[in-house]
């Protein structure tokens, strides 16, 4: 009886699911009472600009105003963003396989 070697090979992957952000629902936060406090940008987890709007009332405004004309861009470099943080999935996976 011949015997056959099985050798398992192991591989490590990391499967990052990215946010379902949506422009509509950054711009319906950003539009609200609250978006000069920063809740947009909790929604798309740009938490230094999320402190700094509510510290200064949407950097008097200016922020705020340049936010609605670069939303869908906010919301692009959200969905590109590494998984990491609150909001985000992270799943290490093994994969094993028998040769």
């Amino acid at each position: 009886m011949r015997h056959t070697h099985l050798r398992h090979h192991v591989r490590r992957q990391n499967i990052c699911f990215s946010r379902a952000v949506t422009v509509a629902d950054a711009y319906a936060l950003g539009l609200s009472p609250f978006g000069l406090l920063g809740l947009h940008h909790c929604y798309l987890g740009n938490w230094f600009f999320a402190v700094t709007y509510t510290l200064t009332l949407g950097l008097l405004g200016v922020g705020w105003l340049v936010d609605l004309f670069t939303m869908p861009l906010l919301v692009r470099r959200a969905r590109e963003r590494p998984a990491a943080g609150l909001g985000y999935a992270h799943k290490s996976v093994e994969f094993r396989h028998n040769f």
